[in-house]
C-alpha cells in the first residue's frame, strides 16, 4: 500500500507540474492605440445675408423670384425688380480641421414676417453644399439661396426672419 500511496503522490505531483507548465506558457501580441485630435469647427461666419432686394408684386396672379445658391443668379418670373436692385445669397465661411469632411444642415424653408404685421412669406431654401471637405488651409465657404412666391394680394412691406445653418464633422 505504501507503494500505491507513493505512486499516487508521484502522479499528483506530475499532474500539478503539468498544469503549472501549461499555466506558465505564454504568448503575446501587440496592439496599437491611436487617437486623432481634431480642431473643432471653431467658427462659422456669415459673410452675407439672403436678400431678394426690392420687387414689385405682380398685378395679377402670382410671381416668384429665386437666387441660385451656387451661382448667385437671380431669376424673376411674373414680377419686376426695382432698377438697381441689390440681391445676395447668404454666404458662410467655415474654419475647422484641415481636410476634414463636414456636412451642412439648414431648414427647408423659412417664413419671413412683415415688419409691423403678422403676414408671412415662405422662402424655400437651397444650399451650394450639403457636405464637403474643409480645405488644407482650414476653411471652406458655402452659400444658401432660395425662392419666394408673391401674389397680387401680398401685403406691401418689408419681410424678414432669421434661419440657422449647422456645420458638423462627418
Amino acid at each position: 500500500m505504501t507503494i500505491r500511496r507513493h505512486l499516487l503522490g508521484i502522479a499528483i505531483a506530475a499532474a500539478a507540474l503539468a498544469a503549472a507548465g501549461q499555466a506558465c506558457a505564454q504568448t503575446s501580441q501587440s496592439a496599437t492605440g491611436s487617437i486623432t485630435v481634431m480642431q473643432p469647427v471653431l467658427n462659422v461666419t456669415k459673410t452675407s445675408d439672403l436678400s431678394f432686394g426690392s420687387v414689385f408684386r405682380p398685378s395679377s396672379g402670382s410671381g416668384s423670384i429665386s437666387i441660385d445658391a451656387n451661382t448667385g443668379a437671380v431669376n424673376a418670373s411674373n414680377l419686376s425688380q426695382l432698377n438697381g436692385n441689390t440681391t445676395s445669397r447668404a454666404g458662410f465661411t467655415v474654419e475647422g480641421q484641415p481636410n476634414a469632411n463636414i456636412y451642412v444642415t439648414y431648414p427647408n424653408s423659412v417664413n419671413l414676417t412683415r415688419s409691423g404685421g403678422s403676414e408671412t412669406l415662405t422662402v424655400y431654401l437651397t444650399s451650394s453644399m450639403g457636405g464637403g471637405q474643409i480645405s488644407g488651409g482650414g476653411t471652406v465657404t458655402f452659400n444658401i439661396g432660395g425662392q419666394v412666391t408673391l401674389s397680387s394680394s401680398t401685403v406691401l412691406g418689408a419681410y424678414s426672419n432669421s434661419f440657422t445653418v449647422t456645420v458638423a464633422y462627418n
